[in-house]
């Protein structure tokens, strides 16, 4: 684990909310390191201490469904930036713990490091392609 210099962001009036990070290290069964930047979901962690406290009234199955609309909400306003669209570099990622509490989070982040450069190759692809496409017309046309 490696910090980074924190950032300093007006959010949600903070002026100059810190933000601290760190990039992960985690390595497969053959020794193949990754690398990840992680942050833990701050609304995610409150519907579920409300869910887990009985606070407000949230039962376990509304706190999933609120949870499974953040996150498709999240998805959407991610789909529409620019920096994370060229990129495919965020996402929201659910997570399974076992009776004790504990998750395999090295496979769930090893996983989502490789969805994640099955998406940029395919994008690549793509423009590619539809570069391709372009010129041909444009030979066509002349």
């Amino acid at each position: 684990m490696a910090p980074l210099a924190a950032a300093k962001v007006n959010r949600a009036g903070v002026i100059a909310r810190n933000y601290n990070n760190y990039i992960y290290s985690v390595k497969d069964n053959k020794g193949k390191e990754y690398y990840a930047l992680l942050e833990y979901a701050t609304p995610v962690v409150s519907m579920y201490e409300m869910s887990r406290e009985g606070l407000a009234g949230l039962s376990k199955d509304e706190m999933m469904h609120q949870v499974r609309n953040f996150k498709d909400l999240l998805d959407q306003v991610l789909s529409h930036s620019p920096l994370s669209r060229s990129l495919y570099m965020f996402r929201l990622v659910f997570f399974e713990t076992d009776a004790d509490g504990r998750a395999d989070l090295s496979s769930t982040i090893i996983n989502q490091i490789e969805v994640i450069r099955k998406d940029k190759q395919l994008a690549k692809e793509q423009s590619l392609q539809q570069l391709q496409t372009l010129q041909v017309r444009e030979i066509k046309e002349n």
